[in-house]
């Protein structure tokens, strides 16, 4: 099974350089943020639902800080996501609908920055 698979498999890396991280904070969005909705994005226009992903918030303002996990798929996300495939949202309302999103993602990462995520607390228990 897994030669058939493998064998099946292309990879393609294409570069994307029509815009960077410059581009996207002249508009004070965070880059990272602006491409993990970018990535729920497409994984909902391909497969119909959202994408369960997972990141990692740093934590090195702690001592022998690593990392805390945070949630990327969140409710802001989804809405956004169903607005950009529906014709009856306007584009002041998905810009509205992405901006939202995009700042609820901010919001977890400083919480994870910070320590105050929960995820790696439940792992320890």
């Amino acid at each position: 099974l897994y030669n058939s698979q493998a064998r099946d498999l292309e990879v393609l890396c294409p570069d994307f350089t029509e815009y960077g991280k410059k581009f996207v904070r002249s508009f004070n969005l965070h880059p990272d943020s602006y491409f993990q909705c970018a990535l729920q994005l497409a994984y909902y226009r391909l497969h119909g639902r959202p994408a369960l992903t997972y990141a990692a918030g740093m934590t090195r303002q702690f001592y022998h800080g690593r990392t805390e996990a945070f949630w990327p798929c969140t409710m802001e996300a989804v809405d956004w996501c169903k607005a950009m495939d529906d014709d009856t949202v306007t584009v002041e309302e998905k810009r509205d609908l992405m901006i939202r999103a995009l700042k609820k993602h901010v919001e977890l990462m400083d919480e994870a920055k910070n320590g105050n995520g929960c995820d790696r607390h439940l792992m320890g228990l």
